[in-house]
């Protein structure tokens, strides 16, 4: 019992459940540490932009709790610094120690600082005020920093669904997390997952709690089968060839990467949890947009039992807010959309781009989506595109 109350701590005090469901979601405890950003315009600018590189933990009265690192790269530290410089709201603390601890800095030091962060605004005059606020938002600040007018999200997978990760692969994530899903949980948000600089016992804690706490089941009684060299290049092929898996997943260096790397899935997920990704994602992971792809039994045990022999170690970084934030849509008026109706586009959603003569790796939606889910998409699509169907399928409608 103690092991588990300092467990609940210490998931308390790093602010865990102000990202994540499924543990406690208080975020008094943290928000009581980690100083108010309402008035942040009052702290010095380059101090920020120096302390986002590498936050040091400056407080060791408040228990766990820390500024972690999101492993920032110099325009996104920039960007924050130049919102966070706006922001003069009447409902924040003092920054206190945070002050201080630049204040304690030699001149020579506070000067360097300067130089760094006026020659960063030089080089990247490109950043804005706006991706600061992006940034702020993707990465959840107000979870753990009280921010007047604004609330936290739930920005991470829930972690009452952690059992279905090998105990092992948890271990190595929380002691040095890694880019699962590198535009985030919710694919486009920016969120990542920071690293806290755990100890060696706050990892075990942290491990050993999260696993006995889940509640995750697979529900499935699944076994490998040995494959012969035939079966796995029958496999890889269907992955590769056939179906959608690498329109979002990324095997060998080829796919996509709005969903986790299939590489070394089998180290990061036991076979029954593979089986039961492939059988039913949603029960598997809540919230995930991974659709169901119907298959007979035996290629779901082949698919299955190919990707839990795959425990290639892989590194990935997260892709950058910035980076995708300003892009806007491609126009879609080309002739192809003018000329399928809103049914095709219904149908590609639905089935797949396969069955338009598009590439398989767009995958079929129709077990995800409702149907009137599929029509609000096909009716974005006419927007980006600014054109309608053909005329013979508009029934008198729209010109």
């Amino acid at each position: 019992m103690q092991v588990v109350d300092a467990a609940s701590q210490l998931i308390e005090e790093l602010g865990c459940g102000v990202c994540h469901a499924g543990v406690v979601a208080s975020a008094e405890t943290v928000r009581a540490g980690a100083p108010s950003l309402s008035n942040a315009g009052q702290y010095d600018p380059s101090h920020i932009f120096s302390y986002l590189q590498d936050p040091q933990r400056i407080r060791r009265d408040i228990g766990a709790s820390r500024m972690p690192a999101f492993g920032l790269d110099e325009r996104e530290r920039l960007a924050l610094t130049l919102y966070l410089e706006t922001l003069s709201g009447s409902g924040g603390s003092s920054p206190g120690v945070f002050v201080d601890h630049f204040a304690s800095k030699t001149r020579g030091e506070r000067r360097a600082l300067d130089r760094s962060f006026a020659r960063s605004r030089r080089t990247n005059h490109d950043v804005t005020t706006e991706a600061g606020a992006t940034l702020f938002a993707a990465f959840n600040c107000v979870g753990c920093h009280e921010t007047e007018g604004m609330q936290p999200a739930v920005v991470g997978p829930d972690l009452s669904t952690v059992g279905r990760l090998r105990a092992d692969w948890v271990a190595d994530y929380v002691r040095s997390p890694v880019a699962i899903r590198p535009f985030g949980f919710h694919p486009g948000s920016g969120a990542r997952m920071p690293d806290f600089s755990l100890s060696g016992e706050e990892a075990r804690l942290l491990t050993d709690h999260l696993l006995a706490a889940s509640s995750q089941t697979t529900g499935v009684a699944f076994s490998t089968r040995s494959l012969s060299v035939f079966a796995e290049d029958k496999a890889l092929r269907l992955i590769r060839d056939r179906l959608a898996c690498l329109g979002c997943h990324r095997l060998g260096g080829e796919g996509g990467r709005i969903g986790p790397d299939l590489s070394n899935v089998g180290g990061r997920l036991g076979a029954q949890s593979i089986y039961a990704m492939l059988t039913a994602p949603q029960r598997q992971v809540p919230g995930s947009i991974m659709p169901h792809r119907p298959m007979p039994e035996d290629r779901i045990e082949l698919i299955a039992s190919f990707l839990a022999r795959q425990n290639t170690a892989t590194t990935d970084s997260y892709a950058s807010p910035l980076d995708y934030i300003s892009v806007q849509p491609t126009a879609g008026a080309s002739g192809d959309m003018s000329t399928r109706p809103d049914d095709t586009l219904f149908d590609g959603i639905h089935a797949g781009a396969y069955i338009l003569g598009k590439s398989h790796r767009m995958p079929a939606f129709g077990q995800r989506l409702t149907s009137d889910e599929t029509r609000r998409i096909v009716s974005y699509m006419r927007d980006l595109c600014r054109c309608v169907g053909p005329a013979w399928s508009r029934d008198g409608r729209g010109s």
